[in-house]
């Protein structure tokens, strides 16, 4: 399943700076899957979730807006985020400029 999502995973920005405040995770689900996304810093914490649960196939749209799982922006750097499905991970890197 997620071979076929790999084909259309994507954002629409791959950076947070000052002024564009956040970035949008796009992908297509062939079918029904549980499914989770998840921010990473480099240390390998988790520093949001943006989705976790049961998802219907279809074009679907997350926005990660440069927060931690508190509410606080997160510092400049490197992050990843992580798609998670059926036993396999996609991942992409975002930088977080300030």
């Amino acid at each position: 399943m997620l071979d076929e999502c790999k084909k259309n995973f994507e954002f629409s920005g791959n950076s947070i700076s000052n002024g564009v405040m956040a970035t949008a995770i796009h992908y297509d689900l062939p079918r029904a899957t549980e499914l989770r996304v998840q921010i990473y810093d480099l240390t390998g914490r988790v520093v949001r979730v943006l989705h976790e649960g049961r998802q219907n196939a279809g074009v679907h749209t997350l926005v990660w807006n440069g927060v931690d799982a508190a509410g606080h922006p997160v510092s400049a750097g490197f992050y990843f985020v992580v798609l998670e499905a059926e036993n396999r991970r996609l991942t992409q890197k975002v930088v977080v400029i300030k």
